[in-house]
């Protein structure tokens, strides 16, 4: 069974948030944040499978229909993206399965981070800091 994780991204807490669905959720929060002047992080994703993640991602927009701006973009807190999100799945049947990165994905934004030791003073700090995953597990390094 393939999987897909629907995912509530931004780069506040209090929003915009989008809410999305793609197999891979660095690569996609990668390619949001070369269209966005401030670091993106994600608040919260669910992992389901694949062939029901249209249907599941269409649930929590309709939860969030009075919410819309724009697109999958939403006028919304990333907790109530995250409630959304969650009771659209609920509402299917479906179990709610945390996504949480593996130690893999963890490695490469390390690597990543190592990439940026050349640059100026507090640099690295200040992309270690903007990273959940690196902040999580390299914030003890600045």
């Amino acid at each position: 069974m393939s999987i897909a994780i629907i995912y509530a991204i931004g780069w506040q807490r209090q929003g915009p948030i989008k809410i999305g669905f793609a197999a891979n959720i660095l690569k996609r929060l990668d390619g949001l944040q070369t269209g966005s002047p401030y670091r993106l992080r994600v608040w919260f994703g669910a992992v389901v499978p694949a062939e029901k993640a249209v249907d599941l991602e269409v649930a929590a927009h309709n939860i969030l229909l009075a919410d819309q701006m724009i697109g999958e973009w939403f006028d919304v807190a990333a907790h109530e993206a995250r409630a959304a999100i969650v009771k659209g799945i609920e509402g299917s049947g479906e179990v709610v399965t945390k996504w949480q990165p593996s130690p893999k994905m963890i490695a490469n934004r390390k690597r990543q981070a190592i990439r940026h030791l050349i640059r100026p003073p507090g640099y690295l700090a200040a992309v270690i800091n903007s990273d959940p995953f690196l902040k999580a597990t390299c914030g003890h390094l600045v």
